[in-house]
């Protein structure tokens, strides 16, 4: 781990500013709300054929990923269950949130 990793600015903005009607976690919440939407063009562009649905679980892996590294590295974890979700979100495997 980097010492000087403080994790994603936009998750500790929204942890601090914990209120939705907030500026500040409106701005973090818009955040990721558009790297969703870039996820989600990505996915589409790959072929998935529930591109919102892999945006979401990949976004949300990530996220997760960067809060636990704040507290404890786990290098290459979130990496190995990224490939999980992208080789079943391109290969036709049944997403069981969208039952597609």
């Amino acid at each position: 781990m980097i010492p000087e990793f403080r994790g994603c600015a936009f998750v500790n903005d929204a942890a601090e500013f914990p209120l939705e009607g907030n500026p500040e976690h409106q701005m973090s919440a818009e955040f990721y709300e558009h790297f969703r939407g870039y996820i989600t063009g990505l996915a589409g562009q790959c072929g998935s054929k529930s591109p919102e649905s892999l945006a979401l679980q990949l976004s949300l892996l990530i996220e997760g990923a960067i809060v636990s590294e704040q507290m404890r590295p786990h290098p290459g974890t979130a990496k190995q269950a990224a490939i999980v979700l992208i080789e079943a979100g391109l290969n036709d495997i049944p997403d069981p949130l969208t039952k597609q």
